[in-house]
């Protein structure tokens, strides 16, 4: 009898240490899951204002044939 309290008892911090550890899991990866979703975030906005910051594409105008841009006399 006093065996099989024991026992029971072995079961039961088994059962215990085993739901705490799925606990332990279930936050682990709910945390991991906000931290990819919050770096997703933080990427596109880094994106958006990079791309906001760069000066818009402006076409270059060439110099009329003939003429020079510069001349050294």
């Amino acid at each position: 009898e006093a065996a099989q309290r024991w026992l029971a008892r072995g079961e039961g911090s088994l059962t215990t240490a085993a739901s705490q550890y799925s606990a332990q899991q279930n936050v682990e990866r709910n945390v991991n899951q906000a931290r990819t979703a919050a770096d997703m975030q933080a990427e596109e906005l880094n994106k958006r204002q990079y791309v906001e910051g760069q000066p818009a594409y402006q076409e270059q105008t060439m110099p009329q044939s003939g003429t020079q841009p510069y001349t050294d006399r």
